[in-house]
């Protein structure tokens, strides 16, 4: 469980705070407020993760020991429960989300838009 930054309750569940973003907020059940992750520290979270699963990957492959990939993979999955564990999290007011979550639906129109008529 995390901490709400409006009401400091511990009400926030995990999948909850890993899902949020500028865009898609989450919702505190206990006072309704929102609050999201820095979407610089979710990216952080997953690089970090990904480059210990190619270093897994790779002592495993040269090692020719699958034990030495287990191992590597339970790193990465600890290193992301830490990580996600210690994540902070920021108010957010109903509006700025509403406005994150237009600009970021017009971006994909613009993306796919922009690979529809690219040759």
């Amino acid at each position: 469980m995390h901490t709400c930054p409006h009401c400091h309750a511990k009400a926030l569940k995990g999948l909850a705070v890993r899902w949020s973003g500028r865009s898609s907020a989450a919702r505190c059940p206990g006072c309704g407020k929102l609050s999201h992750v820095l979407g610089s520290t979710s990216s952080g979270i997953f690089a970090v993760c990904a480059v210990l699963l190619c270093c897994a990957v790779t002592a495993a492959l040269l090692t020719t020991s699958y034990l030495v990939g287990i191992t590597g993979l339970g790193l990465v999955f600890a290193y992301n429960r830490w990580a996600w564990s210690r994540v902070a999290l920021f108010p957010i007011s109903p509006e700025s989300a509403k406005m994150a979550e237009r600009v970021s639906w017009w971006l994909l129109l613009g993306c796919v838009l922009t690979r529809i008529f690219s040759s």
